[in-house]
């Protein structure tokens, strides 16, 4: 592991409380930052990333042409240059947002209380 890209995951792993999801956002957040970084990051994986790609492109073309969805075109053509300033790793971060959990109920609450004190009680904290 390249120098820079080690002190930048003890650096992750020291701000996360060596919480292992939290350092991988944290690494995340810092690899959109330096693109040298993203490039060290990257780097040992780009060429299966690559062959992947060029093996999708020969299945698609290989593949016979399938009617286009209705209203895609018109999807497409609202989006723009998709290619202009994309960063995968901001996509990915993206879509790892998930939605606010709804509050517990008062019955789930109550029942995790009993089993907090049965667990007391179990181990001899309470008598």
């Amino acid at each position: 592991m390249a120098e820079r890209l080690d002190r930048a995951v003890r650096l992750a792993l020291a701000g996360a409380g060596s919480n292992k999801l939290l350092a991988q956002k944290e690494l995340a957040r810092l690899a959109l930052a330096d693109d040298q970084l993203l490039k060290e990051l990257v780097a040992p994986f780009l060429k299966p990333i690559v062959a992947q790609v060029v093996e999708r492109a020969m299945r698609e073309t290989s593949s016979p042409a399938r009617a286009p969805l209705p209203g895609l075109s018109k999807s497409l053509a609202g989006m723009g240059d998709m290619t202009a300033g994309y960063n995968p790793m901001q996509a990915a971060l993206a879509a790892t947002d998930a939605p606010k959990r709804p509050d517990a109920s008062a019955r789930h609450v109550s029942t995790l209380k009993l089993l907090a004190a049965a667990y007391a009680v179990k181990r001899g904290e309470r008598v």
